[in-house]
């Protein structure tokens, strides 16, 4: 499948997506960071501000917009999976 016939979403999936289709489409974001799992399971964090405060505001907001968001994507995924 080509760049030119997929369509980008701005919503939840329940499929998991290339972490380079995601970092692709937030190169215009400023801030920003990252947050992942290497290989060996340690984390990895990087964010191109040094204020800290200002990520912490961005962690909690970007948690409760997931929090709000995934609940139902998650709950018609159990319904599906009982019928």
């Amino acid at each position: 499948m080509s760049k030119d016939n997929v369509i980008f979403l701005n919503t939840f999936t329940t499929h998991d997506i290339p972490p380079e289709r995601v970092i692709a489409g937030a190169s215009h974001l400023c801030p920003v960071m990252v947050i992942g799992i290497e290989p060996d399971g340690e984390y990895y964090f990087a964010s191109s501000t040094n204020d800290a405060w200002s990520l912490h505001i961005m962690l909690k907001k970007a948690l409760d917009l997931l929090e709000r968001n995934a609940e139902p994507v998650y709950q018609k995924r159990e319904d599906s999976e009982d019928n």
